[in-house]
């Protein structure tokens, strides 16, 4: 969703989100391009301002495949892309697993639609040693090298959003 804030007035916009029982899920202090994952339902934006404003929204159909722990983990495939979904106020992790037949650079390609916070990742072996770590909003490439064997990916939430992981 974007508000924008026509004109060159300074006061800032107030923004509520709430769901259809008015309850506040999301609150903002200024125009701009925010991201908020929701389920399927009625939803209402509150805008407080004496400027005028503009507002876009679009959807994004994400289905949560409910890998949600390491048992449950999606096999991320090379050359497939893989997308998920954190709706607001949820956070638990998704879990991929990637196998590696020999030893390789590993190059991830990470592009979140998401809050200002984005999302935070974690590359684990099959016995649990942390091979890598980083956050992500936007695109970013991940590259490492890593040994043959089984990992672990675990994508956690920071804010609510859509994103994809493609194996390169």
């Amino acid at each position: 969703m974007e508000i924008k804030k026509l004109g060159k007035d300074k006061e800032f916009i107030d923004i509520e989100f709430t769901n259809s029982k008015k309850k506040r899920l999301a609150e903002e202090i200024d125009s701009g391009v925010y991201y908020y994952g929701i389920n399927k339902g009625t939803y209402y934006v509150k805008v407080d301002t004496e400027n005028a404003y503009k507002i876009r929204y679009t959807f994004e159909s994400v289905k949560d495949k409910k890998n949600t722990t390491k048992k449950k983990a999606v096999s991320l495939k090379q050359k497939k892309t893989e997308k998920g979904l954190f709706v607001l106020t949820e956070e638990k992790s998704r879990w991929y697993k990637l196998t590696l037949k020999k030893a390789q650079t590993l190059k991830l390609t990470f592009n979140a639609s998401t809050g200002k916070y984005g999302f935070d990742y974690t590359i684990k072996d099959s016995k649990g040693k942390q091979a890598a770590s980083g956050d992500f909003s936007g695109k970013k490439q991940f590259k490492k090298k890593l040994k043959a064997g089984t990992y672990y990916l675990e994508v956690s939430p920071l804010s609510s959003g859509s994103y994809s992981i493609k194996w390169n």
